[in-house]
Parts: C-alpha cells; sequence; structure tokens
C-alpha cells in the first residue's frame, strides 16, 4: 500500500535525475527511504508471521530503524539478522577490536563495504557500504567531544527537542546513502546530488511551482495527502510500538473491535493498494 505506491514516484525521479528540480529529488531521496524500510520491514514481517503460524519463532528484523538516535542504534535496529551474521562470521574473525586501533577501524570498513557488496556488485552499493562505515567510524571518533558538547550546552535537559534532532540528523545521513543504493550508476547518483543545490532555488519562493513540481512526479495533492497520511500513520504505530509491542496491545482489545480493526486495514489495502507485478526490492539480494 506504501512501498509500491512510492515506487511510482522514485522510479519516475531516479530514471532520469536530470530532468528533475530539487523538490522534486529531495522528495524522491525520502519516499525511498520510506519505500525499502516498507518493502523490506513488510517482507520480513510477512515471513515472521507465517513461521509462527507453523510453530516456529524467527528473529525480529527491524525495530523502528528510522527512530534511532545515532548511525550505531541504526544498524542495531535495521536488518538485525544480515548484522548478526555480518559480525560473527567477518568482523570476528577479522580479529574484532582485539588487534589496535587501526586496526579495528580498518575491520569495521571491510565489514560495511562488503556489506555492500552482498547487495550487488555495483559500484554504488560499494560506495553506500563504504559510507555507512565512514559514519560509524565517524560516530565512535567523534563520541568524547559530542559528549562534551551536550554537557556544556546541557542538552541532557531538554531530551525531546535533542532526540528529536539526533533522530533528525540520523535520518538524513541514512537518506544520503540511500541514494547512491538506489541509483543505476555512480554517475547518476552524483548527477542526482550535485542538482539538488543548483535547482534548489528555481522552487524555494514560488509555491505554484512547487506544487506543480510535486505534480508532475504523481504526487498530486489528493494522492499526497493519502501518503503522508499513511506514513504519519504508520510512524505513529511504531512509536506505539517501541511502548509496547502491537500483538500484546491487540490482545487486549475486545474480539468485536479487534476484528473490525482487522477489517478496516484490508479496506484501506483494497482501496489504496496497488496490484501490480512490483517485486520485493529485496527479492533481488
Amino acid at each position: 500500500m506504501l512501498a509500491d505506491r512510492l515506487s511510482l514516484l522514485v522510479s519516475t525521479v531516479y530514471a532520469a535525475p536530470g530532468s528533475f528540480g530539487a523538490l522534486q529529488l529531495l522528495a524522491a531521496a525520502v519516499a525511498f527511504s520510506v519505500q525499502i524500510y516498507c518493502d523490506f520491514s513488510a517482507y520480513s514481517d510477512m515471513a515472521l508471521g507465517a513461521a509462527e503460524v507453523m510453530g516456529f519463532r524467527l528473529m525480529e528484523n527491524f525495530r523502528t530503524p528510522y527512530f534511532s538516535r545515532s548511525i550505531g542504534e541504526f544498524w542495531r535496529r535495521w536488518h538485525i539478522s544480515l548484522s548478526f551474521w555480518f559480525r560473527d562470521y567477518l568482523y570476528i574473525p577479522l580479529g574484532e577490536n582485539r588487534r589496535g586501533t587501526a586496526r579495528k577501524y580498518g575491520n569495521v570498513l571491510i565489514v560495511f563495504a562488503v556489506s555492500g557488496l552482498w547487495h550487488g556488485a555495483g559500484l554504488t552499493f560499494v560506495v553506500w557500504g563504504a559510507l555507512h562505515g565512514l559514519y560509524n567510524l565517524l560516530s565512535r571518533l567523534t563520541r568524547t567531544p559530542r559528549g562534551w558538547v551536550t554537557n556544556k550546552l546541557r542538552l541532557a535537559k531538554i531530551p525531546l527537542i535533542h532526540g528529536f534532532f539526533q533522530r533528525l540528523y540520523t535520518f538524513f545521513i541514512v537518506t544520503f546513502a540511500w541514494v547512491f543504493f538506489r541509483s543505476d550508476s555512480l554517475q547518476s547518483a552524483l548527477l542526482f546530488l550535485s542538482r539538488v543545490p543548483v535547482a534548489f532555488g528555481a522552487t524555494l519562493f514560488d509555491a505554484t511551482a512547487r506544487m506543480k513540481a510535486l505534480n508532475d512526479i504523481g504526487f498530486s495533492a489528493n494522492n499526497g495527502i493519502a501518503l503522508l497520511a499513511c506514513i504519519a500513520g504508520m510512524f505513529l504505530l511504531e512509536a506505539a510500538q517501541r511502548r509496547r509491542p502491537l500483538p500484546e496491545s491487540f490482545a487486549k482489545v475486545p474480539l468485536v473491535l479487534r476484528w473490525a480493526g482487522y477489517y478496516v486495514l484490508l479496506l484501506c489495502i483494497l482501496l489504496f493498494g496497488v496490484f501490480d507485478s512490483t517485486p520485493f526490492i529485496y527479492g533481488q539480494f
């Protein structure tokens, strides 16, 4: 309902990034961040549900990754099974943290570069993995000065604001890396990124131009409102999930209301879903 609908917008822009303005490129970048999460998370959730029906309990693969306050936390919440696999079969055999600081940081870069290759042999995937390796290294290297700044500015006294900007920053750098992951080539990714500052001024103060730019990539007023409402609803559910697992919450709802909720969800899927042959993104990896 979300991933396939967003893919229409994403595919249009990424097919020819040089033909679009900054607002369209930014919308496509954010849309792909949401698309790949919805696509892969739903794929994993269906596998978890099917396994539980047969009496098996599989590892949870996603734990609200876009609520992460750091890149390290993001990778503890994103594709957890793959992260554990690389830790156990690559990072630990390479020496983990036992062979000096330089070797430890080198191992981190190797693991993330290989994780990029796991997704595909293209240079874009290697750059995506290397970027995340660099993010992790910078996060570790700046931990002490960041803690000092936090104490000096007394950010701990405004946890909601501090946490919001930490999550926003993490989402931004993750979305930046996704541009390389989604692009067909390194040249296309660089063109995509270079167009954003160049074309930004054209629609900055022109509301009509902004609306036309979004409408040109299928983000019309009605479609946009429906998409934003669905995305907001998804993240609200995820926020609730952080406090209490949804299965536990649903179990306490009266049976009649629970089934009414199921039928409402089914109706939303039938009304707003995209029923074509679009494959799961991660089905190719």
